[in-house]
């Protein structure tokens, strides 16, 4: 008899605290086999399912047809060919127990985990006929191909890098201010990376939460934190880590975003353009988060020109610069009347519309997560009075 693992994602604000539960609920099951998904669930009792002859040692069976031994898994769980629902109890509650990464969208989160068993065991996953069972049905979350393929591609098995010696030629810079949640997705996405020579700055922006101890739980020693005993904002944290970046260029991400795999290869193959006063920037996918934490795929979006105006700003995503510029410049502002707190992203932007030119890519690199409870969101209305104050100082 399977045992119905439940994980309740209505809310996903809390994602640690949703985990925690889970594992309590992990620890009461005695049986060597537990049914969990996002996808399918049971509308009764489940039903014995026969398990394969084979699955001694597997730690997941999959539901859905049979994998060719050529395709990655990767592409059959983005063909949408199987779903991850059947998990050896004791392998499942073991990942939970290490776990320091989680998607965007919990709901993804069976499938991230079957990516990580595949990596590290190459016989952990078996397809099992479990389509057979009656009490077993649709759910409401129902990931297109697309939207699976932009999630798993980030669920790669992280090999950490030790002893490097080459001077990195590209310093990411991540501000992170409470993002516990989201910040491990960003770090995985720039560990895996196709362009090694990177170091990935963190500020820790004053944080309360969990921060902190989720990125010092990573070990390449590429990554290096920086903590703030307070949180000056965004403005101050991008000049901290400006002080103390080593490569040559300069690429922000935000702390509930994360990279395609060879957006930092792609940036560096084009940074021949980047001449003084030149910002590289490209297109970029567009999720929106729900008041609950849940993701809808948006689109495609940076087609559109880059506009910095009184009434209204639209930002180049990713940016990416030359180190040298933005030492010229002195940084970002923070002398305007918010502190440097508010549309950090329009005044430098500004700075190059400017002064030079900005550059864009026709390739989506990046994964944009818009919230309605962002900074930029919530204070949209004090742009005009922002932009006055920034037009005062430089006058």
């Amino acid at each position: 008899m399977l045992i119905d693992a439940h994980l309740d994602l209505h809310d996903q604000r809390d994602p640690w605290s949703l985990v925690e539960r889970f594992q309590s609920v992990l620890k009461e099951i005695k049986d060597p086999w537990v049914f969990w998904s996002t996808e399918l669930r049971p509308t009764s009792s489940m039903a014995p399912v026969a398990l394969p002859e084979d699955s001694s040692d597997c730690a997941i069976l999959i539901r859905g047809q049979k994998k060719s031994t050529d395709a990655s898994w990767l592409d059959y769980f983005s063909e949408k060919k199987g779903i991850p629902c059947i998990w050896k109890t004791a392998e499942l509650l073991n990942w939970f127990a290490a776990i320091h990464d989680m998607p965007p969208d919990l709901q993804y989160l069976p499938y991230h985990i079957a990516m990580a068993f595949s990596t590290a065991h190459s016989q952990a996953l078996c397809v099992t006929p479990v389509s057979s069972v009656s009490s077993v049905t649709s759910h409401t979350f129902r990931p297109t191909a697309k939207e699976l393929r932009f999630v798993l591609e980030n669920s790669g098995d992280v090999v950490p890098c030790v002893q490097w010696q080459i001077k990195p030629i590209i310093s990411v810079v991540i501000c992170a201010f409470n993002e516990s949640a989201r910040i491990g997705w960003a770090i995985r996405s720039v560990l895996l990376q196709t362009f090694h020579a990177w170091e990935l700055l963190v500020v820790d922006d004053g944080s309360t939460d969990q921060t902190e101890q989720i990125v010092r739980s990573y070990t390449d020693e590429r990554i290096c934190l920086i903590k703030s005993k307070e949180n000056k904002g965004k403005s101050h944290a991008l000049n901290c880590a400006l002080e103390n970046v080593k490569g040559h260029f300069f690429l922000e991400l935000d702390a509930d975003d994360w990279l395609v795999p060879d957006a930092l290869e792609t940036l560096y193959r084009a940074s021949s353009i980047l001449q003084p006063m030149r910002l590289l920037s490209a297109h970029y996918y567009v999720w929106q988060s729900s008041t609950r934490g849940q993701l809808r795929y948006r689109g495609i979006h940076g087609q559109d020109p880059v506009r910095i105006s009184p009434e209204f700003a639209r930002v180049p995503i990713p940016r990416f610069y030359r180190t040298d510029d933005l030492q010229s410049i002195g940084g970002w502002m923070t002398s305007d009347q918010y502190g440097g707190r508010l549309f950090e992203d329009v005044f430098m932007s500004d700075q190059y519309a400017r002064r030079g030119i900005i550059q864009v890519l026709e390739k989506p690199l990046y994964h944009r997560v818009i919230h309605r409870g962002s900074v930029s969101q919530v204070h949209a209305k004090e742009y005009r009075v922002w932009w006055n104050s920034v037009m005062d100082v430089r006058h």
